[in-house]
């Protein structure tokens, strides 16, 4: 009698998009939309795209913003009112 190898499960890098908006802590609409803007992604047929961790979180770091200090002008104008 032979005996049968059991497959190992491997688990895959890739993951859903709703896995992603998950991870990324978006909704699914910001996964696609960031698709549509460069996040990378695997189309594995016409209705089947993939991404990873990794591609996520390089999209996020890349588009990353820094907090907008408050302008000039608006910092004088409360000053301002706040004496008024």
């Amino acid at each position: 009698m032979q005996e049968v190898e059991k497959a190992i499960e491997v688990p895959s890098p890739y993951i859903t998009q709703s896995e992603a908006a998950r991870y990324a802590g978006v909704s699914l609409r910001v996964i696609r939309k960031w698709m549509r803007s460069g996040l990378k992604h695997a189309r594995v047929n016409t209705k089947t795209i993939r991404t990873r961790h990794e591609w996520v979180d390089e999209f996020m770091r890349h588009h990353a913003q820094e907090p907008n200090p408050t302008p000039q002008w608006m910092a004088e104008l409360s000053r301002k009112l706040k004496k008024a």
